[in-house]
């Protein structure tokens, strides 16, 4: 079984090569894990960073397109789920 050191360093990868594929990016993001509890029904999660997106169980998503943002707070569509993962990546 993958390590979650190397779990959380292919996530870090992915999103860095999907933020420069979206012709915003150029450079690379920072990773944050929001502050909340993951489990069937909680959508809200606080972040110290604007995030430029999320992923979500491996899903990513973009502010307005699977969670909306309010300084300090995310709310997702739906809920990260029990056992999932969330990750907000920022400038």
């Amino acid at each position: 079984m993958a390590s979650l050191n190397n779990i959380y360093d292919t996530m870090v990868a992915n999103a860095n090569n999907i933020y420069a594929g979206t012709g915003t990016g150029g450079g690379s993001l920072t990773a944050e894990i929001p502050v909340g509890t993951i489990d069937n029904s909680n959508k809200v999660f606080t972040v110290s960073n604007d995030p430029v997106f999320l992923l979500v169980n491996g899903q990513g998503y973009s502010s307005g397109n699977g969670y909306t943002y309010s300084s300090p707070t995310i709310t997702l569509t739906n809920a990260v789920g029990t056992g999932g993962s969330i990750v907000s990546f920022h400038n």
